[in-house]
């Protein structure tokens, strides 16, 4: 313990995150067990995170940020650009599609029965209920949920959500 300030954390105690550098490039990275360690800005190496491919990729970009049960100023946000194959890509996408126009056609036939303009066929609404169903797990299927988990000043993010397949493909590239 440091006699000139009493509430330093020993290095015993502090463990490896005490050794944990600053990250002041976007492709800098550190990966701790299930979760990444970044900067504000993360810029992942050119693998799909679903698949593993490293050809006919598609960039994402993601801002997460930090869970706050108080209102803030300026949030903590951490973007992330990470990539997935085209095919998924583009599987994605029709899944979004799908969900937007199942959502449309069974706020319209809602609508349309309120005012009387229509009756709701109880098969058709079932049918429309499976399918948005149907979307959403598709959708999350298909996607990654990234999530910073903590925050530590001057910009160190914690973020999970990254299958543990995929940590270990870009392990490489990882610091050490």
């Amino acid at each position: 313990m440091d006699s000139e300030n009493p509430y330093l954390v020993s290095s015993e105690c502090a463990g490896d995150v005490a050794e944990l550098p600053d990250f002041s490039e976007p492709t800098e990275f550190m990966i701790v067990g299930d979760l990444l360690v970044c900067g504000p800005e993360l810029d992942l190496p050119a693998v799909c995170v679903m698949t593993g491919a490293t050809e006919s990729l598609a960039s994402v970009w993601e801002a997460t940020q930090l869970p706050s049960f108080k209102v803030t100023v300026i949030p903590r946000q951490c973007h992330v650009r990470y990539y997935l194959s085209e095919g998924l890509s583009r599987r994605r996408s029709r899944y979004v599609w799908l969900l937007c126009a199942t959502l449309l056609l069974a706020l319209t036939m809602l609508a349309g029965a309120h005012l009387r303009l229509t009756t709701l066929n109880p098969i058709f609404m079932a049918v429309m209920m499976i399918l948005v169903v149907a979307s959403l797990i598709l959708l999350h299927r298909s996607s990654v949920s990234l999530q910073v988990i903590r925050f530590e000043a001057p910009g160190r993010y914690w973020i999970r959500g990254f299958p543990p397949e995929y940590l270990q493909r870009i392990a490489p590239w990882a610091r050490h």
